[in-house]
C-alpha cells in the first residue's frame, strides 16, 4: 500500500503565492557571521511588506542536513565559489 503524504499546511499554500527579496551582507568567509533581512509581500496586498531579520540561526550551510523536520521552505542566498562554506576553504565531497 503506498504511503500517503500529509497535507501541506496553509502557510506553505501561502509561501507559494508570496513574493519577497533577501537583503543581507555580501559573501564572506565567516561561518558564524550572517546579517540579513527577508521582505515579504503579500500576494493581495502589495503595498504591505513585512521585514524578518536573518540571522545565523536562520542559515543552512553548504553540506548541512535538516533531521526530524517534516517540511522546509528556503531560498538559496549565495551559491557556486560564493558559499561560505567554499569561502572558508571546508573540502566538500
Amino acid at each position: 500500500m503506498p504511503e500517503q503524504q500529509e497535507p501541506v499546511s496553509a502557510a506553505a499554500h501561502g509561501a507559494r503565492a508570496a513574493q519577497g527579496e533577501i537583503h543581507c551582507e555580501h559573501p564572506d568567509a565567516s561561518l558564524y557571521t550572517f546579517v540579513g533581512n527577508l521582505l515579504l509581500r503579500p500576494p493581495l496586498a502589495p503595498g504591505a511588506a513585512a521585514a524578518l531579520p536573518l540571522s545565523p540561526a536562520s542559515v543552512l550551510l553548504r553540506g548541512s542536513a535538516l533531521q526530524n523536520t517534516r517540511w522546509a521552505l528556503g531560498a538559496v542566498v549565495f551559491a557556486g565559489h560564493e558559499t561560505k562554506a567554499r569561502m572558508a576553504g571546508w573540502r566538500m565531497c
